[in-house]
C-alpha cells in the first residue's frame, strides 16, 4: 500500500541566513518605512536601469593588467599616456565629486548593506542639483569596477561622442525620479491576510 505524498515544507529547517532574509523582508512589509529609506526600495524601471548600466559600461575602471601595460608602454616610449576616462567610484570619492559639482550623473545601488553608507546621497544630490538614480544592484555596479560589489559610482567626464547619450539619460532620470514627491511617500505598513480577515470580521465585512 502506497502512502500518500505529503508536503513536508513546513518541517524543513532552513539555514539561518535564509531565516534572517525572510524575517527582514517580512519586517520591511509590516513596519512603516520612512521616505528616506523607502526611496531605495523603488529603483528606476528595468529599461532605464539597463540603459544607464550600458552607458556606464563604456567607462568602467581599467583593470590592474591594463593599467600595468599602459604604464609599461609609457615607460618605454618615455611619454605620458593618459589614463582613459572612467567612472568615479566609492562613497568618499563620489561624495567629494558631488560637493564640488563635478558629478554629472550619480548611480546608487539599491541593496547596499548597511544602508546608512549611502542614505545621505539622494539628499546631497538634490541639494547640489546633481542628477541621480537608484539602480539594481551593488553587484552590477561592482562589475564596472571589477570588484564583487560597489555602493555607488558617478560620471564626471565623458567623451564627446557620448555627451548626447548622457544628456538623454539625465533627462530620463529627471523625469523618472521626483525626489520631492518621493519624500512624502512612506513604505511598508501592509498587513497580513490573517490580520485583514480578523479586522473585516470585527467590522462585519465579508
Amino acid at each position: 500500500m502506497e502512502h500518500p505524498v505529503r508536503d513536508l515544507t513546513r518541517y524543513v529547517k532552513y539555514p539561518r541566513y535564509i531565516r534572517v532574509q525572510r524575517q527582514k523582508a517580512m519586517l520591511q512589509q509590516r513596519m512603516k518605512v520612512p521616505p528616506t529609506i523607502n526611496f531605495f526600495y523603488n529603483p528606476v524601471n528595468v529599461n532605464l536601469n539597463a540603459e544607464l548600466l550600458n552607458l556606464a559600461k563604456k567607462y568602467e575602471v581599467e583593470t590592474k593588467d591594463v593599467r600595468k601595460q599602459r604604464l609599461a608602454k609609457a615607460a618605454e616610449s618615455k611619454t605620458e599616456i593618459k589614463a582613459p576616462l572612467c567612472l568615479t567610484t566609492g562613497v568618499n570619492a563620489v561624495t567629494t565629486a558631488i560637493e564640488r559639482k563635478q558629478a554629472k550623473l550619480v548611480l546608487i545601488a539599491n541593496d547596499v548593506d548597511p544602508l546608512e553608507l549611502v542614505l545621505y546621497l539622494p539628499a546631497l544630490c538634490h541639494k547640489m542639483q546633481v542628477p541621480f538614480a537608484v539602480v539594481r544592484t551593488k553587484a552590477a555596479l561592482g562589475n564596472l569596477v571589477h570588484v564583487k560589489t560597489c555602493s555607488c559610482v558617478c560620471f564626471t567626464e565623458v567623451r564627446n561622442e557620448d555627451s548626447a547619450a548622457l544628456k538623454a539619460a539625465v533627462e530620463k532620470v529627471n523625469d523618472s525620479v521626483n525626489y520631492t514627491e518621493f519624500m512624502k511617500q512612506y513604505g511598508g505598513n501592509t498587513r497580513s491576510e490573517r490580520s485583514v480577515a480578523k479586522q473585516n470580521k470585527k467590522l462585519g465585512k465579508k
